[in-house]
Parts: structure tokens; C-alpha cells; sequence
């Protein structure tokens, strides 16, 4: 729920950017959560090959506004990339 909510609110409310967020693809990807005392701060989807490209990819990237300039972005990014090579 929060991942949703948190995505929600910023691609569609803040980006003003209407669009199906819920695209199918989440049950077969691995969900990065970026938590601070039980709440949401930062969320990356990480997409096994095949799904939406050819090869493995990072998407839905999103931070909570009020987290922006703290760095936690560019630390969410460094994990993912991380674990998308672990995993894939």
C-alpha cells in the first residue's frame, strides 16, 4: 500500500502525469524499499529481463518530496543497481 501511495502521489498528483500505474508488472518484479522508521522515504522497482525490455531494468524510481536533497535518492540508486546485478 504504501509503495502505491507513494507513487501515486508523485508521478500522478505531483508530475501531473495521468497514467494505468498499476501495469500488471509488479507481482514478477523485485520491490526496493528505502524505510525509515516504518515509513516509506524511497521505492525502486527492479524488472526481470523480458518484462519491459530486453534486459534487466530499474524503474518507478521515486522518493518522497519531503526527502529530496538528503541524498537518500542517489543511495536508493546505488542499492538498486546493486541488487538488479545480484539478482540478474
Amino acid at each position: 500500500y504504501d509503495l502505491l501511495r507513494l507513487r501515486t502521489e508523485v508521478f500522478v498528483i505531483e508530475q501531473q502525469c495521468v497514467f494505468q500505474d498499476m501495469d500488471g508488472a509488479d507481482p514478477a518484479c523485485h520491490h526496493l524499499l528505502g524505510e525509515r522508521d516504518g515509513t516509506l522515504l524511497a521505492y525502486a522497482r527492479l524488472v526481470p529481463a523480458g518484462l519491459k525490455f530486453p534486459e534487466a531494468s530499474i524503474g518507478r524510481v521515486v522518493s518522497d518530496p519531503a526527502t529530496r536533497g538528503t541524498g537518500i535518492g542517489h543511495a536508493l540508486m546505488r542499492e538498486a543497481v546493486a541488487q538488479l546485478q545480484a539478482l540478474w
